[in-house]
């Protein structure tokens, strides 16, 4: 008889272990998700009082630094565009690098802004911006001094690139940019730049 009451005494003893470790693992499981879910109710109290707090002065930060880029053209006489045009010359085979703006390398936007900052005017510094700087001008209406707006392929409609008109005639349209393959140089819009052309941009009035 003690030979079979031990071994029923010792499984009874693991089983009451057992349950014991499972009724505290749940209880650790329970407390620990409760704790979690306190902490993220006391989060979005926090977030929730600081933005009640602050939002007012978030907003006017965020108008201070939102305000409406200069548009509409400066008026200024031809002897600007003159003097963006003769300065083109001076950048002639400068090679190409994004975000540059000095003659060891420019990209498209960093020429335009170069071209116009010697005849005194600053421009936007993107061609993003400089497309909604100034008036809109038609392709058939275009003047030298005319920014002229392209996307490149794969692009859509999307602004990627900017030159400056240099010269019109019945048959061609000269505009100089920073090409990224072969630096500044001078094209014609008539050409393979044509398929690509998006608008025009005339960022001064020449009487």
């Amino acid at each position: 008889m003690l030979l079979h009451y031990k071994p029923i005494r010792f499984s009874i003893l693991i089983s009451i272990l057992f349950l014991a470790f499972v009724q505290q693992s749940c209880k650790t499981r329970y407390t620990y998700a409760d704790r979690t879910k306190k902490l993220e109710t006391n989060e979005r109290e926090a977030i929730k009082a600081y933005q009640d707090k602050y939002a007012s002065k978030l907003d006017k930060i965020v108008a201070d630094n939102s305000a409406p880029e200069k548009t509409g053209p400066i008026k200024v006489n031809s002897e600007a565009v003159a003097i963006a045009i003769k300065e083109s010359v001076n950048w002639m085979g400068v090679k190409y690098r994004i975000g540059g703006m000095t003659k060891k390398g420019v990209d498209c936007s960093g020429l335009t802004y170069q071209l116009y900052k010697k005849a005194g005017i600053e421009l936007p510094r993107n061609s993003s911006s400089q497309s909604r700087y100034g008036s809109p001008v038609k392709r058939s209406d275009l003047q030298p001094g005319d920014l002229i707006f392209f996307t490149t392929p794969g692009n859509g409609r999307n602004i990627r690139h900017v030159g400056m008109v240099m010269e019109v005639t019945s048959n061609d349209v000269i505009f100089v940019h920073a090409s990224t393959s072969k630096g500044v140089r001078k094209d014609n819009l008539n050409g393979w730049w044509s398929d690509y052309y998006i608008k025009a941009q005339r960022p001064v009035n020449t009487p």
